[in-house]
């Protein structure tokens, strides 16, 4: 079993958690024709158990500013209805952070400004 599978497995328990990478990576080993190469039910549960899930209501806004690398990894957030969020690069779940681009995020109390965690770019 010393594969990609066992890999991803091992890591995930020892460490209790993987990358979003590494996370795509591991949904495709459950549909492997050789079941062999599948991971197991109780592999699955342990899998699943390590993720992360919030149920904060979501909203919706657009990045107003994103200061890059040199000058802090975070920006801010205009929230559609009013207000503004402040988020970390290390919590955008996309490709690329840019000005105007509509995101899907939860926000928590924060001071001077509202905390954004997780972002998600939209379509």
């Amino acid at each position: 079993m010393g594969d990609q599978r066992e890999q991803l497995i091992v890591k995930l328990v020892n460490t209790g958690h993987l990358s979003v990478p590494e996370r795509w990576r591991s949904v495709p080993l459950c549909f492997q024709k050789d079941s062999a190469r599948r991971p197991t039910a109780d592999q699955i549960v342990e899998m699943c158990s390590k993720l992360c899930y919030s149920n904060a209501e979501r909203r919706i806004g657009s990045i107003d500013s994103f200061r890059g690398r040199g000058r802090g990894n975070w920006g801010f957030i205009d929230i559609d209805g009013g207000g503004t969020a402040f988020f970390h690069q290390d919590n955008f779940y996309g490709d690329s952070i840019t000005a105007g681009s509509k995101v899907n995020f939860a926000d928590f109390p924060g001071v001077p400004r509202a905390r954004a965690f997780p972002v998600l770019p939209m379509k």
